[in-house]
């Protein structure tokens, strides 16, 4: 099972599509953009299960704001399940 973790930001309106912000689309329409900040691989059985966040990455703390996990089940033949997302908060401890 794979859980990527992605953060919360603010991009511009490209061709219809959200863009990370730059010097050139800064006028442009504002848009939410999430950004993979890293993935965590853990070991699952059929069936329901738990993971246990810390809140780091890389054994560095995440900075506060908001956030998605978007976890994927693979079984041994490499069969990927349905992406399930959930939203999380990291704040000031």
């Amino acid at each position: 099972m794979t859980f990527t973790i992605r953060r919360k930001t603010i991009g511009r309106r490209v061709a219809e599509k959200c863009r990370p912000l730059t010097r050139k689309n800064r006028k442009r329409k504002k848009c939410v953009l999430f950004k993979r900040v890293g993935r965590i691989a853990a070991q699952a059985k059929a069936g329901r299960n738990r993971t246990k966040f810390s809140g780091k990455l890389r054994g560095r703390r995440l900075p506060r704001g908001r956030y998605r996990a978007v976890a994927v089940a693979t079984d041994t033949a490499g069969g990927r399940s349905t992406p399930r997302t959930v939203a999380f908060r990291i704040v000031r401890p």
